[in-house]
């Protein structure tokens, strides 16, 4: 992996996760020692995955860049490198599913259910939700504040919920790639093993700490 990192004008773009919140990336600033770092949120606009991708491409440098995607940043930055490969030096995602295959069942029902809840209902549950696993993985009382504060509309959510289940990858990533598992991470399903298989030329490695590792 290093070998494909190396060299001048290489940069790191980190991505987050359905939440589109790059403050989730805070405690990792000392990236920034060694490359240049851009830590994007997630644009509103666009409905599927593709589409988010290219709206981010749209405003990157011309450096050659690192991809690090959270959970649903890591299918943005898959789709970030089928579109423009020879702009990506690597990508590493965190958290992400990797394959459509792998898609927990439950996700069909919850994002029927979350169509018709009403918004300010919506609101109270996802911030609950958020607001728990923020405690149980150890996110900083200051971040988790700011994250809370910003977290998406239920119309949002929806939309980026229905671009999960509508994803599909190539069959090869075509450039060096790890996928990384937080060791207390509850809710990915996926097993290492399946990863293995679905992702043959990734580096799989798990990680401390949740879904929310950064």
């Amino acid at each position: 992996m290093s070998e494909g990192l190396s060299g001048e004008g290489l940069g790191v773009l980190l991505i987050p996760g359905i939440e589109g919140d790059a403050r989730v990336f805070w405690n990792m600033g000392e990236l920034g020692c060694r490359y240049p770092v851009w830590a994007v949120d997630l644009p509103e606009k666009g409905g599927a995955i593709q589409d988010v991708a290219r709206l981010i491409w749209r405003d990157m440098p011309t450096k050659k860049l690192l991809l690090v995607g959270l959970s649903f940043g890591g299918l943005v930055a898959r789709a970030m490198v089928e579109q423009e490969p020879s702009r990506v030096a690597g990508m590493v995602a965190l958290g992400t599913l990797p394959s459509e295959d792998l898609v927990p069942a439950h996700l069909f029902t919850v994002a029927k259910v979350l169509r018709w809840m009403p918004h300010i209902v919506f609101q109270q549950m996802y911030r609950n939700r958020i607001s728990a696993r923020h405690k149980q993985e150890g996110v900083s009382g200051d971040i988790s504040a700011a994250l809370l504060a910003s977290l998406p509309s239920r119309t949002t959510h929806c939309q980026r919920l229905r671009a999960v289940l509508a994803w599909r990858a190539q069959k090869d990533i075509g450039v060096p790639a790890m996928w990384l598992m937080g060791q207390t991470d509850t809710e990915c399903p996926w097993s290492k093993e399946q990863i293995m298989e679905a992702i043959p030329e990734a580096i799989v490695k798990t990680v401390p700490g949740g879904h929310r590792a950064p």
